[in-house]
């Protein structure tokens, strides 16, 4: 059995010895030989070196990094700063918007509110000067003192409403029988609300719209 190992240790010998001489023999020469053809064709212009580098990976194969990659990473790293920088502006601008809107809703809201409020007066105002203009036609049919006698068991300015409503003639003999305090009064009253009426009406009409709407 030792002479079977010993003969199996020489084919192996011989073996690697037949290799290492194919090696030497065929492609160390083959290597040599396509070395100087790469040389011959690099020398006479063909780009074999750049042409081998870009076959092989030359960032792979020489350690290098690519200027190129390197240089489209950095300007994508501050595109994406850039772009994040952005968002946060916008974010900030958009509360700012958000703000600026419900403040403006909450202004719009008050001033419905108040036109609400002020329809609400126009309407009960109205409502008080047509219910004086029927008082006015009313006591115009009436006896001077009788119609005094009604006016002054009246409000104030209920009174001077329906005043206001009466032409100067007629209201004058019905003050007359009033005490010139109360009269006084309701005059001053009856002279504003028509100063009222005059401003609120149609500027066109200059100041017939003070007695206008007078009974007598």
């Amino acid at each position: 059995m030792a002479t079977a190992g010993m003969q199996q240790e020489a084919a192996e010998s011989s073996i690697r010895a037949k290799v290492t001489k194919f090696l030497l023999i065929v492609l160390v020469p083959l290597l040599a030989a396509i070395v100087m053809v790469g040389v011959a064709l690099q020398f006479v212009g063909v780009p074999v070196w750049q042409t081998t580098k870009q076959v092989l990976g030359e960032q792979h194969l020489f350690g290098k990094p690519d200027a190129a990659a390197s240089q489209n990473g950095t300007q994508l790293s501050q595109t994406v700063s850039e772009l994040k920088q952005q968002n946060q502006s916008l974010k900030q601008q958009n509360a700012s918007l958000k703000t600026q809107l419900s403040s403006a809703q909450q202004s719009v809201t008050q001033l419905q509110s108040a036109l609400s409020a002020d329809d609400a007066k126009l309407t009960a105002a109205a409502d008080d000067m047509s219910a004086a203009r029927q008082e006015a036609q009313v006591l115009a049919q009436m006896d001077p003192q009788a119609a005094a006698g009604v006016l002054s068991k009246l409000g104030t300015s209920q009174a001077a409403m329906v005043v206001s409503a009466l032409s100067p003639d007629v209201s004058g003999a019905i003050l007359a029988d009033l005490s010139p305090a109360l009269a006084s009064q309701l005059l001053a009253q009856a002279a504003q609300i028509s100063a009222a009426q005059a401003a609120a009406s149609n500027t066109t009409t200059g100041a017939s719209g003070a007695t206008g709407n007078t009974v007598g």
